[in-house]
């Protein structure tokens, strides 16, 4: 069952923002991990490490970002800045990113 306010049409739009920012960038396509992002697809497998993988905990995220001393994986090389790209996203998109990431591990 999808998250409240979770529809097929937001995760869509998710989609295509997770590909056209830097979420891509660092977190490979598909959500499959990078030089400097974890995985976040179930598939690769997805290892949270910053939340459980809830709907509303992956916003919370992707807005708060991660800073470097705060990294569980200091292998990596970059902090995740807040709202996840530059710019930052807005928060509808902020949402429908975390939609994405979502469904990537709830298919």
């Amino acid at each position: 069952m999808m998250p409240t306010g979770v529809t097929p049409a937001l995760i869509a739009t998710g989609d295509s923002i997770y590909h056209a920012n830097a979420c891509a960038r660092c977190h490979g396509a598909k959500g499959v991990g990078g030089q400097n992002g974890p995985p976040l697809a179930k598939a690769a497998p997805a290892a949270w490490l910053h939340s459980t993988g809830k709907y509303e905990e992956i916003i919370a995220t992707i807005t708060q970002g991660v800073p470097r001393a705060a990294l569980k994986d200091t292998t990596r090389r970059f902090a995740m800045n807040p709202r996840g790209s530059n710019p930052p996203i807005n928060d509808d998109a902020v949402k429908a990113v975390a939609a994405y990431i979502w469904k990537l591990n709830n298919p």
